[in-house]
């Protein structure tokens, strides 16, 4: 009897070291191997959502701020000077230039009679960032009508913009 109580808490032992055993051997594999499988998921996440897109500060209405004649060199009349300060007075402040994402604009300006009333061209227009060019397509009273630009600045909230047309070349500055 003594031998089969001590075979008896023998194998009660056992069983007890084999379920420590395998209890510490199963706990210690678990975690490692949840935290591979959240890591790898993480991992699979992020390739899932997608990266920001940061919007094209050229996208949005801007005001007409300036206006800033680009002679190159060549000397202003006063009568240049007199169009340039009447364009001025008629236009800064009261021009909006709105260009959209879709590649179409519009613009909504004091007439350049400057008879109080409103003109508004809308159109499309194509951004060559490379060649540094802006040109758009007015359709005006059933008429279409090209306008190019060489790009001066485009940063956030400014878009500066040189004609190659008109009576004086001139550097239209917008802000937001």
């Amino acid at each position: 009897m003594f031998n089969s109580r001590n075979n008896l808490r023998m194998r009660s032992k056992m069983i007890l070291g084999i379920l420590v055993f395998s209890s510490s051997v199963f706990v210690g594999c678990t975690p490692g191997k949840e935290i591979e499988d959240v890591s790898s998921s993480a991992v699979q996440l992020e390739e899932l959502v997608p990266e920001e897109v940061a919007e094209d500060p050229l996208y949005g209405s801007y005001q007409l701020s300036d206006m800033i004649p680009f002679t190159d060199g060549k000397k202003l009349t006063s009568q240049d000077e007199k169009y340039i300060a009447d364009s001025k007075e008629r236009t800064l402040g009261k021009t909006k230039l709105t260009l959209k994402n879709d590649g179409t604009f519009e613009r909504v300006f004091p007439h350049p009679s400057g008879d109080g009333s409103i003109n508004t061209w809308t159109g499309t227009y194509s951004l060559d960032e490379e060649a540094g060019t802006l040109n758009m397509v007015a359709e005006m009273n059933g008429k279409s009508m090209p306008i190019d630009f060489t790009i001066v600045e485009k940063v956030e909230g400014k878009l500066s913009l040189k004609s190659s047309f008109g009576q004086i070349f001139m550097i239209y500055v917008y802000t937001k």
